[in-house]
Parts: C-alpha cells; structure tokens; sequence
C-alpha cells in the first residue's frame, strides 16, 4: 500500500476530513456507529493480552478496548492527523499500512479493524498480513459497510450513494465522502470478504449482519 497511489489518496481524504470525521460518522449512521464498534469488542476474547487495531484512525475502536478490555493494543493507522492517543500507558501507535504491518510473526492476540478495509489496496494482503502476526487460536474481527442487497438495496443506495456524498461534501468542502461512497460501491461482497478470509488461512469463520445488512462485523480464527 505504502507509496501507491490508492494510499496516498486515502492519507489526502482523511487528512482533509480529520477535525470533522468523528461528528460525520455518528451523524451519517444515526448515532449507530458506536454500537457497531461495541459489538466488536464484545468479542475480542477476554485473554487477549495484545490487540493490533489497524486502521485505528482516531481512536474510537482503540479506546473502546483499554475501556472494556485490559488489552494492551497496537494501533497503527495511516494518516498523522488522524491520530489520537487515549491512553499512552497501554497503547503503541504507530503511522504505517495495514498491508505491511510492522509486528512480528504469530505476536498478537487479536486483530481488529473497523472500517478499514474498503480503503486497502489490497484486502487480500492485509487478511495475510492479520493471519502472520496473529497467534495460533489467535482471532481476528473486521467491521465494515457493504453494498446490501435485497428490498434495502435501492434505498441504502438513494442514501450513502447520493445524500451521504453530496452533504458530507458540504460539510468539509471537499469531495471526500464522494471517495467514501464510492469505496462501498467497489467493495467486494460480504461472501466474498469471508472468502478472502478462508484462503488467508482463517478457520471458523462467521459474520453477523447489522443495519439491514449494510454493515457487517466478520470473525475468524488462525
């Protein structure tokens, strides 16, 4: 990812949206986004010493694991000012690419991303780079926003694809949530995403569905 321009594309947008990003996210989820996280969380196993949050932005997910967990986390994200450390005590972060991440072979416990992965490069670089860090038994969690099917289809599209981008556009003056609309269109299927898992070498892996489909938190263990 380091040095391609997808990357690089990414780092502008939330450079650019970095001071407004939090309040647009709850507001463009109703408020949701929060829940979602929790739900991550609430799943992360209860030994995990060593949580990698990859794409950690600023920080929801992080802090919502030193508040529910007593994990110690690595949080690497791409964007500088994205950043905002909660707790330097028990969090390592770090600027860097998820598709390259810079921790050793089977060292993690858990690796956790929320709303990352529609801006990867390479989702499938990334499920191997989670598999090689995590341990063995080790679990890793991603939640994300996916194009849904089915009679919500049509509707989630008026929305996230023509109100979202046109008003967070507005907000920000600039055509960042244009890319992030956009991001979901391209992204790959909810099955298909559990596919990339399986041939990373993941086991056991399952989904759990949440605003109608459109948002999907996927498990699986190494």
């Amino acid at each position: 990812m380091a040095g391609s321009s997808k990357s690089d594309h990414v780092r502008e947008v939330f450079s650019v949206i970095s001071d407004k990003y939090d309040l647009l996210d709850s507001i463009i989820s109703f408020g949701m986004d929060q829940k979602w996280r929790k739900a991550l969380v609430e799943e992360i196993p209860a030994d995990a010493a060593l949580v990698v949050d990859c794409g950690a932005g600023t920080g929801k997910l992080t802090s919502l694991i030193l508040r529910r967990t007593a994990s110690r986390v690595n949080a690497i994200d791409l964007t500088e000012r994205m950043r905002r450390n909660p707790d330097p005590g028990r969090v390592n972060y770090q600027i860097g690419s998820a598709e390259s991440l810079p921790y050793p072979d089977s060292s993690a416990d858990c690796v956790v991303s929320a709303f990352l992965t529609r801006n990867l490069d390479s989702v499938r670089k990334y499920a191997g780079e989670a598999h090689r860090v995590l341990k063995i038994g080790g679990k890793f969690l991603n939640l994300d926003i996916f194009n849904p099917t089915g009679w919500f289809g049509p509707l989630f599209a008026l929305y996230f694809f023509r109100m979202v981008p046109f008003f967070g556009d507005l907000a920000t003056g600039s055509k960042s949530y244009s890319y992030l609309a956009e991001s979901v269109k391209n992204f790959v299927s909810p099955e298909g995403f559990s596919q990339i898992l399986a041939d990373a070498g993941f086991h056991s892996i399952k989904s759990r569905s949440f605003a109608l489909g459109s948002v999907i938190l996927h498990e699986g263990f190494k």
